[in-house]
């Protein structure tokens, strides 16, 4: 299970996203913005969710303590729409910033898509049961960032549920 360093400051509510990315299986550990120092070496998070509440010098500190301090990325929410204020924190090492309204559901899929990108043995959950499911060869299981980084290629195919189908039907006549 992946953990979650969620940064914030005690005036704004994150518990819509804690409780959304806990119950898409990830282990969530909530720190003050004045814990930031120590936190990402004592929790060794996955990916850190920062709840900015403006583009104050602090705030975009404790954005470069997180890049400096570690290798997890970093998803901002903050309450600024301006665009120089979302430059500013992605020039300071965030890799993706959200502004409010955001639907809980949107930020575990944005969660899972960094991770899938960056750290792909750590997703925590299954996908969806409507979804259609890839081959799930033995190579797959035993080296899945040398299986992402060789499929890569072969994403620009069209890939339709039929063939996903066909794939999985073949590999569980074939084991």
């Amino acid at each position: 299970m992946a953990t979650i360093l969620v940064v914030g400051d005690e005036h704004w509510n994150a518990r819509p996203y804690q409780a959304a990315l806990s119950e898409a299986g990830f282990n969530i550990v909530s720190i003050e913005m004045r814990q930031t120092q120590n936190a990402v070496e004592r929790y060794r998070p996955a990916l850190v969710v920062v709840l900015l509440p403006g583009c104050k010098a602090d705030d975009l500190d404790v954005c470069r303590t997180l890049f400096d301090t570690g290798d997890a990325p970093i998803v901002a929410i903050g309450l600024s729409q301006d665009v120089e204020c979302r430059l500013a924190a992605l020039e300071a090492g965030v890799d993706d910033y959200l502004t409010p309204p955001i639907n809980p559901r949107e930020l575990v899929a944005r969660v899972r898509s960094i991770l899938r990108r960056v750290k792909p043995v750590l997703i925590a959950s299954d996908p969806p049961q409507d979804v259609p499911q890839p081959c799930n060869s033995p190579f797959r299981q035993l080296y899945p960032i040398l299986f992402r980084f060789l499929i890569k290629p072969l994403s620009a195919m069209e890939v339709t549920k039929s063939k996903l189908q066909a794939c999985h039907g073949h590999t569980k006549a074939n084991p």
